[in-house]
């Protein structure tokens, strides 16, 4: 081998080492910007979890006032019917009652989503 085709052999040799470790820079840069987007986007899913669990037992609270609300008619009916008259009423104030209960129960099963640690 001549001078002039080991010179050129440990330019090429240089060239490919240069390449590849602009190469390693780049790829590490990229994984770099990859992570900086990705880690944000997922604390903000987890968040939306957590925020759609509250929403859910935000809205188990409503139905169980909108329940408790319901209770009213009944009471009123059977308050201003005559005593001869009021089975029916009562009646129908049980059942608002029972179905009140089983809400609240159903509420009074475990911690609102928000309370939970973490």
């Amino acid at each position: 081998m001549t001078k002039r085709q080991e010179a050129a052999d440990r330019n090429q040799t240089g060239l490919e080492r240069k390449i590849w470790h602009a190469s390693l820079v780049v790829g590490f840069c990229v994984l770099g910007f990859a992570v900086a987007l990705i880690l944000p986007a997922y604390g903000v899913y987890r968040q939306t979890s957590r925020d759609a669990a509250d929403i859910r037992y935000f809205r188990q609270v409503l139905d169980t006032a909108i329940l408790i609300s319901h209770e009213r008619a009944p009471a009123n009916i059977l308050m201003s019917t005559p005593p001869d008259d009021q089975a029916v009423a009562r009646q129908a104030l049980q059942d608002a009652r029972h179905a009140t209960d089983q809400a609240m129960a159903r509420l009074g099963g475990g911690d609102a989503p928000g309370d939970a640690p973490g």
